[in-house]
This record gives C-alpha cells, sequence and structure tokens, in this order.
C-alpha cells in the first residue's frame, strides 16, 4: 500500500478521531492502525530520515495505547521491536522508547 505521508497523518487522525468519539468500540479500529503500521514501515525503509516519521510513529504508538486490548498491546511491542531494528540510536528510536515507558 503506497500512503503518502500526508496520507499516513490524515489516517492517523481520523483514526483517534473514531476512537475518541466511540472508546468502546476503538478495538474495531486495530485494522486501521496495521494498515498505518504498514505504510509507516514502508516510508520509513524509503526515507528514513524524514522529519515526519518520528512523530507518525509516535501518534500510532499513541492510538495502540489508547485501544487497550491485548491484541493492541501485542501490536504495539511488534512495531516498537521494528523501530529498535532498524533505527537503533537515532532520534526516532529514542523518542519510541521514552514513549514506551
Amino acid at each position: 500500500m503506497r500512503m503518502s505521508v500526508l496520507g499516513i497523518r490524515n489516517g492517523i487522525h481520523d483514526t483517534a478521531l473514531r476512537i475518541a468519539y466511540d472508546p468502546r468500540r476503538a478495538a474495531l479500529q486495530l485494522g486501521e492502525c496495521r494498515w498505518l503500521e504498514d505504510a509507516i514501515e514502508d516510508w520509513g525503509t524509503k526515507y528514513p530520515r524524514d522529519s515526519w516519521l518520528a512523530q507518525s510513529a509516535l501518534d500510532l504508538e499513541y492510538l495502540y495505547d489508547r485501544i487497550h486490548t491485548h491484541a493492541s498491546a501485542t501490536q504495539a511491542k511488534q512495531f516498537l521491536a521494528w523501530v529498535h531494528a532498524h533505527y537503533r540510536g537515532s532520534h526516532l528510536e529514542r523518542v519510541m522508547s521514552v514513549a514506551a515507558r
């Protein structure tokens, strides 16, 4: 899925609104979060120094945290592992490590 960085930001924004509107149904947004994760990973692989990458990754981590399910926690851990594997020692890894605490 070739999503632009603006598409990723809009997807995160829209998903956050849906979660805020009906928190009891937040788990239904997990699939959208996975699409966004794939898009962020794809973008990060192609453009690892993109200045929007860190904020998008942090925003996605926030969405996973707001879903409050075992599946979202597992997905968040896998996403964090991807960040650590691809961005060891980078600003992105430091930001994500602080957010995970």
